[in-house]
């Protein structure tokens, strides 16, 4: 398991959906205990953003700092709770996401941190980081000495 902690945005009006969408029920589980257990699987650390009063009961709560701003505010209150690199950040109403699927992202995350960690050349590790989403575009060729994470191709110019 990586070195991740894992946040549930379980905060917001759920307008649209009439009731507090974190406790409707899916297969006789509401949605907030199904991506908890989800999160728990591949995080070591678990956080629910929203509020205190209402999930506390449920685990650890971070609130937002700007209050009804939006999920954008509510992964800026979770980065700033967190003390690990990596996060993962999962929206209460996704219940049809795999296990296996958050272990290999997660999986990959950290594969490519410990590249960013280990390479003698920052430009690399910044390029590669920033073209993280499409490793098969071209950049500049990279320094023979600077080390390839796994399953990634050098560079070509």
């Amino acid at each position: 398991m990586a070195d991740l902690t894992a946040f549930v945005l379980a905060g917001g009006h759920s307008s649209r959906m009439g009731s507090d969408k974190a406790f409707v029920e899916l297969e006789g589980k509401p949605l907030l205990t199904r991506m908890l257990a989800l999160a728990s699987a591949v995080a070591l650390e678990v956080g629910i953003v929203g509020s205190k009063s209402k999930f506390g009961d449920y685990g650890r709560v971070i609130e937002d700092e700007f209050p009804d701003h939006g999920p954008l505010a509510g992964i800026h209150a979770a980065l700033r709770s967190s003390s690990t690199d990596l996060n993962l950040i999962l929206a209460v109403d996704m219940p049809f996401l795999e296990m296996d699927f958050l272990r290999y992202l997660a999986e990959q995350a950290a594969t490519l941190l410990r590249f960013a960690k280990i390479t003698t050349n920052p430009d690399v590790a910044a390029g590669l980081l920033s073209k993280a989403a499409d490793l098969s575009s071209k950049s500049e060729e990279a320094p023979e000495d600077s080390a390839q994470p796994p399953d990634v191709e050098q560079p070509q110019s």
